[in-house]
């Protein structure tokens, strides 16, 4: 399937942030922050609610939750249908694989367990999705990437204020992990963005210095969640990131020079006596040792689930309907902790819509990888650079926690960015080489 072709410039044009940039990214962020935070989360028990709290909130959900959502699906509708004239495309396969998706997601009421609960996730994906497709629209690339690090920033300030008002701001505590206002693996996902977006932005400007300081502020605290798949995902994310924004003379360069100043640190290290191997495992497990040997508490969690994800394994119990008041008690009941997730986005989303609906999401992600690395390489275009960067994040992130399948702020801006790459960017995307035209003619994904 043959894509767009692209416009070239030999100079990178001036960023333009247009006034409805800043009414849509002001109407998301506080949408999201309404849904997804809370001031006082710092001081809950494990930043979460108990095994009873949960279950209430599955059977009632939140009617302020319900309001935002709406309003969601209000800002889709507008930008749908006045989205700054641009043209639906179709550009590649990941697009048509991510919208098959969601219609099997749809048609998961047919077979569902619990039909009023898969009613109203499905009225919530819908406004989801629906908003991601309007903002796709409205906005241009790079106003979607500077989406990825405004609320998230301010985001983050918040957190820091209500931890300081809060009294439980303690980075220099062995046990501290800071949350902010959302659970710290939650707030980790958000700064990670938040990096991806600041590098990509600051390979082409000419005030580099200003994203990538922000983008070391974001990995400062990334540190202090103390969120171990997100620091993993987010450095082996930026490394390829880098890689692909480099040329090879430079990588061999740098990485031999990386490895010499390693070899010769571990040698001085072991002449010292010290224990490396033990340093070395501190570091991993980022002072985090408790449960270490489950993957804190994961392991008992994934087995308590693997019967349920076998009774319905081809095509799940219906979207976002597994989690219901008596599977949080008995799972809760069983592991000693309150648990409404797999903390497995892959083994949470088999519970929802089974392998099919799995298979069909990993193929569109894949899909979009690929078309964005590709992108990347040849227009170092900030959209393709971030969404390549937080694809890898998510799909390392997904083993070991649930966010990235959840309507939380990232995976919808996630979902905005494929979107946009896939129907909306047919003149969104210029080269500083004025040969790379050439390079999208015909690209397929």
């Amino acid at each position: 399937m043959a894509s767009a072709t692209f416009t070239t410039a030999t100079e990178m044009p001036a960023i333009n942030l247009r006034p409805a940039f800043w009414w849509i990214a002001i109407a998301l962020g506080g949408i999201f922050f309404i849904t997804e935070h809370s001031f006082d989360t710092s001081l809950s028990d494990a930043f979460t609610q108990s095994a009873d709290e949960m279950q209430a909130t599955a059977s009632g959900g939140n009617s302020l939750r319900r309001v935002a959502f709406l309003m969601m699906g209000g800002l889709g509708i507008l930008g749908l249908c006045y989205g700054a004239g641009r043209r639906f495309r179709i550009d590649g396969m990941g697009g048509p694989l991510l919208c098959f998706y969601g219609l099997f997601c749809l048609a998961s009421i047919l077979w569902s367990h619990e039909f009023s609960m898969t009613a109203r996730r499905l009225a919530t994906f819908v406004c989801f999705c629906g908003c991601a497709f309007g903002v796709a629209r409205m906005l241009r690339g790079r106003e979607i990437v500077r989406l990825s690090i405004y609320a998230p920033l301010i985001f983050l300030i918040i957190g820091v204020l209500a931890e300081l008002a809060l009294g439980s701001f303690r980075p220099w505590a062995g046990e501290y992990r800071f949350s902010g206002t959302q659970h710290p693996n939650t707030t980790g996902l958000g700064i990670a963005s938040l990096c991806f977006a600041s590098l990509a932005l600051g390979f082409e400007s000419r005030r580099s210095w200003y994203f990538f300081a922000i983008c070391g502020v974001g990995v400062f605290f990334l540190i202090l969640t103390k969120s171990r798949t997100s620091a993993a995902g987010l450095v082996f994310a930026i490394a390829l990131l880098w890689t692909l924004s480099t040329r090879l003379s430079v990588k061999l360069t740098l990485i031999a020079l990386a490895g010499w100043m390693l070899s010769g640190i571990v040698v001085l290290l072991l002449l010292a006596g010290v224990d490396l191997a033990g340093e070395v495992s501190d570091a991993a497990l980022m002072g985090r040792k408790e449960q270490a040997e489950s993957l804190t508490g994961r392991l008992p969690i994934w087995t308590e689930l693997m019967p349920y994800a076998a009774q319905n394994w081809l095509l799940g119990f219906g979207y976002d309907s597994f989690w219901t008041p008596t599977h949080i008690a008995d799972v809760s009941e069983e592991v000693q902790w309150g648990v409404r997730e797999a903390h497995s986005a892959y083994l949470d989303t088999i519970l929802s819509v089974g392998v099919i609906g799995l298979s069909l999401l990993v193929a569109a992600l894949l899909a979009h990888l690929a078309r964005a690395g590709r992108l990347y390489v040849r227009s170092k275009h900030p959209l393709a650079g971030w969404l390549f960067a937080l694809l890898v994040f998510g799909l390392i992130n997904a083993f070991t926690e649930s966010a990235m399948a959840m309507t939380l702020y990232i995976p919808f801006l996630m979902i905005t960015g494929m979107l946009h790459l896939s129907f909306f960017a047919e003149d969104d995307f210029q080269s500083r080489d004025p040969q790379a035209s050439s390079a999208f003619e015909g690209d397929v994904a």
